[in-house]
C-alpha cells in the first residue's frame, strides 16, 4: 500500500484547481468586498480570499489567498481553516509547513468539517506535522466516512487491515461518541455557510 492513496483531497483539488486560460480576470476584486474584508468581516475575508485562490475576477494569487484566509480562519471561519490548512500542506502561497496544516485542519475537523477530517487523517498517516500514528489516521478517516466519503471510507478500511483488533474496536467507539465542538449547519447561526 502505498502513501499516495491516502492523499485525500476531493473538494479541495475542484476549489484550487489551475485554468490555463483564465476567465477575463480583473486586476482588482470587488470594492464592496475589499471594504467588507478590511474591516474584519470574516465571510467577506474568505470569499476574497477564495477569488484569488481561484482566480475568479482577478489573477489567481495564492499569496493573497493565504492572507485572507488566514484572516477568517483567525476568527474561526471553517471553511478558511481547511483552505489555509491545505495552502500550508501543500505550499501553496506559503512555506510548506506541515505542523501549521495540522493546526488549522484540527481547528476546522474540530468544527465537523469533512474535509479537513480526512485531511488531518492523511497527516497523521503520513507522520507530517505530527508524529505517524494509525489508530488517529483510522479514527479521523472514521469520522469524515460518516458524511459519506468514499474516498475516506476507503483510507479508512485500508488503515483498518494494520491495526489490531483491540484498537479498532476502541476508536470506533471513540469515533461514535465525538461530536463536533461548533458544528457547521444552518441550525448553528456563528458556523459560517460554505458557497454553492
Amino acid at each position: 500500500m502505498t502513501k499516495k492513496l491516502f492523499v485525500v483531497l476531493p473538494l479541495l483539488a475542484l476549489v484550487f484547481s489551475v485554468s490555463l486560460h483564465p476567465v477575463a480576470a480583473q486586476a482588482a476584486p470587488p470594492r464592496a468586498l475589499v471594504k467588507s474584508a478590511e474591516h474584519g468581516d470574516a465571510e467577506a475575508q474568505y470569499a476574497l480570499g477564495s477569488l484569488y485562490a481561484t482566480g475568479q475576477g482577478v489573477l489567481q494569487d495564492f499569496k493573497q489567498a493565504a492572507q485572507w484566509y488566514s484572516k477568517a480562519a483567525g476568527k474561526g471561519h471553517v471553511w478558511a481553516q481547511t483552505n489555509l490548512g491545505f495552502f500550508y500542506d501543500k505550499g501553496l502561497g506559503v512555506a510548506q509547513d506541515y505542523a501549521a496544516a495540522f493546526k488549522w485542519y484540527q481547528k476546522a475537523a474540530g468544527q465537523g468539517d469533512a474535509t479537513a477530517q480526512s485531511d488531518l487523517g492523511d497527516l497523521y498517516y503520513r507522520g507530517e506535522g505530527v508524529p505517524q500514528n494509525y489508530e488517529e489516521a483510522y479514527f479521523w478517516f472514521t469520522i469524515s466516512s460518516t458524511t459519506g466519503d468514499p474516498e475516506a471510507a476507503a483510507a479508512r478500511d485500508a488503515i483498518a487491515k494494520q491495526l489490531p483488533l483491540e484498537f479498532l474496536s476502541a476508536t470506533q467507539k471513540r469515533a461514535a461518541a465525538w461530536k463536533p465542538e461548533n458544528p457547521k449547519n444552518p441550525e448553528n447561526p456563528k458556523s459560517p455557510k460554505k458557497p454553492k
